[in-house]
């Protein structure tokens, strides 16, 4: 999606929301609004050209998250905001990854786990020495 077919979404809704006739008053907003319609599209323009920002197609800023899976792992990507929504919206941030580390990157993520599993383990067992020692050094007479 180029970024003017995001900006075109936003366009859009801001016109929706904006510019559509008044439900109450059957006619249409006031200039004053267009000037603020026509002052929002140049801002949202000029954001687009000189930034990265990427819309998702409810016209919301996507987030960068990482993906962990097998196929894709530590390769970060475009989601909606919106965890759960209907919206749909992927698009990758970084290149595809090698064919080698899609094999090496979980089995160091697994290395790792097991270590950090190890770690906690070693923890607890210096916990309980030290409150071992402590209770020896207290109550020896």
């Amino acid at each position: 999606m180029t970024w003017f077919l995001k900006a075109e979404l936003q366009v859009r809704h801001y016109w929706r929301k904006h510019w559509d006739f008044d439900k109450r008053s059957n006619k249409r907003a006031s200039s004053s609004s267009l000037k603020g319609f026509f002052f929002f599209v140049s801002r949202l323009l000029l954001l687009l050209r000189d930034s990265k920002m990427v819309l998702c197609f409810c016209g919301n800023v996507a987030v960068v998250r990482t993906s962990w899976t097998s196929r894709n792992p530590g390769r970060r990507f475009y989601a909606c905001p919106k965890m759960g929504s209907r919206c749909g919206f992927l698009g990758w941030f970084d290149p595809p990854t090698c064919q080698r580390s899609t094999v090496i990157i979980p089995g160091l993520l697994r290395t790792m786990n097991r270590y950090e599993v190890e770690v906690g383990q070693l923890k607890m067992c210096l916990l309980v020495s030290w409150v071992l020692f402590l209770l020896f050094v207290l109550f020896w007479k």
